[in-house]
């Protein structure tokens, strides 16, 4: 047991950081609206993070200082700035400037907590269960040797792709569309695809050297929605 004058040394600490002597328990209710939340890798031309992510939380201590923070297989990789509880115990907030810590390429869906932490003293309060991936495309191999089918990965561009599938629209520098291919369907709510096709449409390299591959879940393209882009072998990211 702590002698009296621990005891009130320990309270006038928590005075001068002004916060209240907090429960150890997991209190808060967490809840995240979408079951699956993508980022731009850091090579991409976007801004190299994920979009926001709403969260609310319920049952805090009113006026209570927390902060979130994102678990990617159990490994922290993004956190917020300091926030506060309403006068309800309440609070509402998006999580932005977030990434999934796995590099650029594709990924399969991965498992992540978003957990609310005391703001002072990093215990966590509660969490909620989501899915990250990265927004981005791989074809493995020489692009202009098409002789044999080539392995293209893409993870996170849309769930939709489901049902309308994946497909590489064909695109010269004076932005003549020459051709489309259909890649698949995608294998997990994240928009993973794995798929061997060849470069070129049919197998036939009738392209010069410089064109545009464009990926996006969509039989017919357009810039409106997500895709990501092979230009002249410079893959780059669209929104």
């Amino acid at each position: 047991m702590l002698r009296p004058a621990v005891l009130a040394r320990t309270a006038l600490f928590a005075a001068l950081v002004g916060v209240t002597a907090p429960s150890t328990a997991l209190a808060a209710s967490v809840s995240v609206k979408g079951k699956c939340y993508v980022a731009y890798p850091p090579n991409s031309e976007q801004a190299s993070y994920g979009e926001p992510i709403p969260v609310e939380v319920e049952e805090l201590t009113p006026g209570r200082q927390v902060k979130l923070t994102l678990e990617v297989k159990g490994t922290l990789t993004s956190s917020s700035p300091m926030l506060t509880a309403d006068r309800r115990g309440n609070l509402v907030t998006d999580l932005t400037n977030w990434t999934t810590g796995m590099g650029n390429g594709p990924t399969k869906a991965s498992d992540a907590r978003m957990v609310v932490r005391d703001f002072w003293l990093g215990t966590e309060l509660g969490s909620a269960s989501l899915q990250v991936a990265n927004v981005a495309a791989l074809i493995d191999g020489d692009l202009m040797l098409n002789s044999v089918k080539r392995r293209w990965y893409i993870s996170g561009l849309s769930e939709i792709s489901k049902r309308n599938g994946y497909y590489a629209h064909y695109y010269l520098p004076s932005g003549k569309k020459v051709g489309r291919q259909y890649l698949g369907t995608t294998q997990d709510r994240c928009g993973f695809l794995r798929a061997k096709r060849y470069t070129f449409p049919g197998g036939k390299n009738e392209f010069p050297d410089k064109f545009d591959i464009r990926i996006q879940a969509s039989p017919t393209f357009t810039s409106d929605e997500p895709f990501v882009e092979y230009r002249f072998y410079k893959v780059i990211m669209g929104a």
